[in-house]
């Protein structure tokens, strides 16, 4: 070894001499794996000068720290807390604090304040100890109130001052004098063992006394002989019964006990209890002979969980028996183990070195990727069957990829043979045709065709077929003599463009397929009807319930379909204070099968370029009243559906001195379907589901300088005497009939009370806008389902849904308190107990 180490120091100092000459280096391989920290690199050195040779350094980049953690400690409300992290490639800690945690305070002590001490909130947290008082308030002081105690029978009556919180008394005066007693009697009468007597009480006081003592009865006994039979905790007798009280009279004819009857018991030993065997009287449960059973200790087996690269492993201790369990023999984790792999190039992906743990195949430090990617193709020979041609390929084993075809030959065809024979049909039989089947695949080329019965049928009887009904048709043979029904299907609407009315080609009835159709309701308003498509009314020019004319036909969706009507605003352009509103102002027809869904309706449709961008409700004026399909039905709505969402906002920008937003004696009805349903009308089948949002408030624009007199300017109230704002889901007045009809309502009412104030810039005074206050005898009352009823309305129901109504808070307030006078703010049930015979309630 010296001799050999003495050969290199001289090679070595020749070449360092020579300075490797004639380029005559002698290079060999020198690598460093990447760490964490620092790149790691595969390159060739001279190993007498130490050059580097450049076209073979490769650089593995540092992979960085994988840490995981060590240990920790959780940190409590007094102090921080640790996690000690730790590289599971290097080795190297990193430690970091953890915020303190809040504290967990729990209350411990609650005083209500006194009329003579304060009252607090004591607080502590559960886990230091810290103590915190919150909610201080001061003493509440007496709040006297002058009280008459009347007399009573032995003490003086008097007024007195007393506190409404804790009862103390001050200042007593006006005594009057005792009653004394007034006694009533009552005679109790003796029974076999206690006295009767007369018992004389005072009727306001618990004072009483006795008098008139009769002596017990004694007992009566009965000849009769009653028998006790004996057991074994109890000897048998006989005896005699008093016929009052059914006493016993004393024991004779004595049998003795008998004897206790055992069975045996057992309680099985466990693993861990004791078990034990005894001996228990069926009759009184006594017991006896016991003997205890030792417990039998666990009987374990061993399930072990192997080590794997990054978890450790243990032995698991199992009960045979029981659930108990026990690990034990852990064993330390195996660290990966990683090799260097090669990964090749496919069609589909790129290649790679990787570094991959031989156990897990964890795989780390990706790296000198290939993207040369190629097939693999292999040869492929395809022979040619009755339908498809044969040929010669390569073709991918991975992505399936195929070269051009080569040595192409001819489909074979199918070569057919009969498998079925024709039958023809009778009126016994079923009849088909041929089947024929290539014997070469087994395919069938030419299938059977069942040809059915043979029967020769005409028909005897049908229903009356129509465009929206079906019905059973009967069929007579004239071969065999029997008869069949079938039930046949509605025709459908049909039109022709050529059409010009659009007249449906086999009943004549009008189809709307657009707006202008519907439009054209209002001169022909005893025609029957069929909606063919959506319908949008959603603008001012396609409002419906202008003008006197009933409407008197049908109107329909497509059966199948079921096309729904979009309702627009329920708002009169002409006169927004007298909008009365539906989608028919008369329905004397039928209305059948649609669904009307409300768009987002608002009152205040604000026009920026006018002074009057909203509007106030007169007074005296019954103003407003607004349903979703019909002012007034004496015909029949059947299978209808309204639904959808509202958002209504009653503003005032300028009640010039009128009363407020709805003046005295104003009235504003909104119900769902129909405001008033006659004797004769009838709702059924139907379906009312929508949210409504109901805002009313008062708002001054600040246009008030071109008027002369801004006293003028919206200085009433929100709500003025006897306004009514009311609300039913479905009708609003019932005289007719409503059968199976549901309604979910949701209503949000908000009374805007908010008061606002503007500098008025000609002077220093300040004028008022928007009072929102409430006068006496206001009423807004909702109910679910109808307002008032003097009709039948049976097997219906209606869900009331987080309806509320709210008052916003007043800024700014005075002393005027009219909005806490003779109101009435009601979302309701109903007043009359059975008003839906047979129906569903249901308020959340």
């Amino acid at each position: 070894m010296k001799k050999i180490f003495a050969l290199f120091v001289l090679l070595s100092t020749v070449s360092f001499l020579s300075g490797c000459q004639d380029n005559s280096h002698y290079y060999q391989v020198e690598e460093k794996e990447a760490t964490c920290e620092e790149d790691g690199y595969y390159r060739e050195v001279c190993v007498y000068c130490g050059e580097v040779k450049q076209d073979t350094i490769v650089v593995y980049p540092a992979h960085g720290h994988k840490y995981i953690e060590h240990r920790h400690e959780d940190p409590t409300c007094t102090k921080t807390g640790t996690s000690e992290k730790i590289c599971e490639y290097c080795g190297k800690t990193i430690i970091e604090d953890i915020d303190k945690a809040n504290h967990d305070y729990e209350l411990v002590e609650y005083k209500e304040a006194t009329c003579t001490s304060g009252g607090y909130k004591l607080y502590k947290c559960k886990s230091c100890g810290e103590m915190i008082t919150t909610d201080e308030e001061e003493p509440l002081d007496h709040d006297y109130e002058e009280i008459v105690v009347p007399p009573t029978c032995t003490e003086k009556g008097y007024t007195v001052k007393r506190c409404t919180r804790c009862h103390d008394e001050t200042e007593k005066t006006n005594y009057v004098d005792e009653k004394g007693h007034r006694y009533l009697e009552k005679v109790v009468e003796p029974t076999c063992e206690d006295q009767g007597y007369t018992l004389h009480y005072c009727e306001d006081c618990d004072d009483h006394y006795i008098d008139t003592i009769v002596e017990p009865l004694s007992h009566d006994f009965t000849d009769t002989v009653y028998t006790h039979e004996p057991t074994c905790i109890e000897e048998g007798y006989s005896y005699h019964k008093c016929s009052r009280c059914e006493a016993e009279s004393e024991h004779f004819d004595i049998v003795a006990k008998i004897d206790h009857i055992y069975e045996e018991f057992v309680s099985d030993a466990t693993c861990y209890k004791d078990g034990v065997q005894y001996y228990k009287c069926k009759m009184c449960g006594n017991e006896k002979d016991h003997e205890n059973i030792p417990f039998t200790g666990h009987d374990y087996y061993e399930d072990v969980i192997e080590p794997t690269c990054e978890t450790d492993g243990y032995t698991i201790l199992k009960c045979h028996n029981c659930d108990y369990e026990e690990k034990v023999e852990y064993i330390k984790h195996l660290g990966h183990q990683y090799e260097t792999v090669t990964i090749d190039s496919t069609c589909l992906e790129d290649g790679y070195t990787v570094d991959r743990c031989a156990r897990c195949q964890k795989e780390i430090n990706h790296r000198d990727y290939t993207t040369e990617r190629n097939h693999h193709l292999n040869k492929v020979t395809v022979p040619a069957s009755c339908t498809e041609d044969g040929y010669t390929c390569y073709k991918c084993d991975l992505c399936g990829f195929e070269t051009e075809h080569t040595d192409v030959t001819k489909a074979l065809g199918h070569i057919l043979h009969m498998t079925k024979k024709a039958v023809t049909p009778s009126c016994t039989a079923r009849g088909c045709t041929e089947e024929y089947t290539c014997a070469s695949c087994g395919e069938i080329v030419v299938p059977s065709i069942d040809l059915g019965y043979g029967h020769e049928y005409k028909v005897t009887s049908s229903a009356d077929l129509t465009c929206q009904s079906g019905g059973q048709v009967t069929y007579y043979c004239t071969k065999c003599k029997t008869s069949t029904q079938t039930y046949v299907e509605e025709l459908g609407f049909h039109h022709h463009d050529s059409d010009k009315d659009k007249l449906c080609d086999d009943c004549g009835a009008h189809l709307i397929y657009d707006v202008q159709d519907f439009r054209d309701i209002k001169e022909h308003l005893d025609w029957d009807y069929v909606i063919m498509n959506d319908i949008d009314l959603n603008d001012g020019n396609s409002v419906f319930g202008v003008g006197p004319q009933p409407f008197a036909g049908s109107i329909t969706s497509n059966i199948k379909e079921g096309y729904k009507i979009t309702l627009p605003s329920f708002y009169n352009y002409a006169d927004p204070t007298y909008s009365s509103l539906a989608l028919f102002t008369h329905n004397k027809g039928n209305i059948h099968n649609i669904i009307f869904e409300i768009s987002d309706t608002r009152l205040d449709q604000y026009d920026s370029s006018s002074s009057y961008g909203s509007y106030t409700y007169y007074s005296n004026k019954f103003n407003n009243v607004r349903a979703g399909i019909a002012l007034t039905n004496e015909g029949i709505i059947e299978n209808c559906q309204l639904i959808g969402e509202s958002n209504d906002l009653i503003n005032n920008q300028y009640s010039l001195n009128i009363g407020g937003t709805m003046a005295e004696s104003s009235t504003v009805n909104y119900c769902g379907m129909v405001y008033q349903n006659l004797s004769t009308g009838i709702i059924k089948d139907c379906y009312v589901s929508y949210k409504s949002s109901i805002t009313i408030k008062n708002y001054l624009k600040q246009y008030y300088k071109t008027y002369s007199n801004v006293s003028e300017l919206n200085q009433n109230d929100l709500l003025k005497s006897e306004a009514f704002l009311n609300f039913a889901g479905v009708v609003f007045n019932n005289n007719g009939t409503i059968i199976n009809t549901s309604c979910d309502i949701d209503l949000d009412i908000n009374l805007d009370m908010n008061r606002r104030i503007y500098p008025f810039e000609e002077n220093s005074n300040k004028i008022t806008g928007g009072i929102g206050f409430i006068e006496d005898n206001v009423t807004i009352e909702a109910l679910p389902f109808y307002f008032e009823n003097n009709g039948t309305i049976r097997n219906c129901y209606y869900r009331k849904l987080n309806s509320k109504i709210a008052i916003t808070e007043v800024e700014n307030p005075v002393s005027d308190t009219r909005y806490k006078k003779n109101y009435i703010f009601n979302i309701a049930d109903y007043e009359e107990d059975g008003a839906i015979d047979n129906g569903f309630y249901e308020v959340r």
